[in-house]
């Protein structure tokens, strides 16, 4: 079984995929792998690190190029192989971040917007990258965590603040008090847009229309609101979600 978890940062995806595999196999002993896109193999963790030391737009083609090439590489040397030995795969991450991350919605939208001939070059490049969607793996179980911008950046402040997450060089100049940093944070239309565009993409119909590359059919998608509820509550309401899958 191939379970995705999705959503924005600072959501908990990456906490609930350790809890959640330590649930299942502690107590329902079950046999489970974990990994995270992109990453997870010797390759794909490279390059996961040389797009993370760059100082580039994570929109650039290359750098969505180079994120497809490891999710790829993830695909073939660990889920494919871990689903045929009747493993448990929890994945931190996988395609549905890389179109909202590397702007797929957008150049999506200008797709369907521009004449038949499809002879631009973001659709020349997205052509490109549809072939490579296309060689992914449906996962059977997508588990959408889902939380308000304003809920994700006070966690990001509170993570920060008490040194769980790096706080970025541009922050520390001047910016001192929690409330300067909420200000900053809080006024980043990045963040905002990247929930949005999160929310668009995991309401259904629209996901059939953005990707229409990988087959569907057998996917559940469920959404998690984690808003007020506490780790193991969440752990508990996804573990539902994969024993009670079908």
């Amino acid at each position: 079984m191939f379970v995705v978890f999705e959503g924005a940062d600072n959501v908990g995806k990456t906490t609930q995929v350790k809890e959640v595999a330590d649930l299942l196999r502690n107590v329902y002993d079950k046999d489970v792998i974990t990994t995270r896109a992109p990453g997870g193999t010797h390759i794909a963790e490279a390059i996961r690190t040389f797009i993370h030391t760059l100082n580039v737009d994570v929109k650039d083609p290359v750098c969505t190029m180079l994120m497809l090439t490891a999710q790829l590489e993830q695909v073939n040397a660990i889920i494919k192989p871990s689903l045929t030995d009747g493993k448990i795969v929890l994945c931190d991450r996988y395609i549905y971040s890389t179109y909202v991350y590397q702007g797929f919605i957008t150049i999506a939208d200008e797709y369907t917007r521009i004449d038949a001939d499809k002879t631009t070059n973001t659709c020349k490049l997205f052509d490109v990258f549809k072939a490579m969607v296309n060689a992914l793996l449906a996962p059977n179980l997508v588990i959408y965590m889902k939380a308000s911008a304003d809920y994700l950046i006070k966690r990001e402040i509170d993570l920060k603040t008490k040194g769980h997450v790096e706080i970025p060089e541009v922050w520390k100049q001047g910016a001192d008090e929690i409330g300067a940093l909420w200000e900053r944070s809080i006024n980043t239309p990045f963040k905002r847009s990247l929930v949005n565009d999160y929310d668009r993409l995991f309401h259904l119909p629209n996901l059939n229309h953005y990707i229409k590359e990988i087959n569907h059919f057998g996917t559940t998608f469920r959404t998690i609101n984690v808003e007020d509820k506490s780790i193991p509550d969440i752990t508990k309401l996804i573990t539902d979600c994969i024993l009670d899958f079908k």
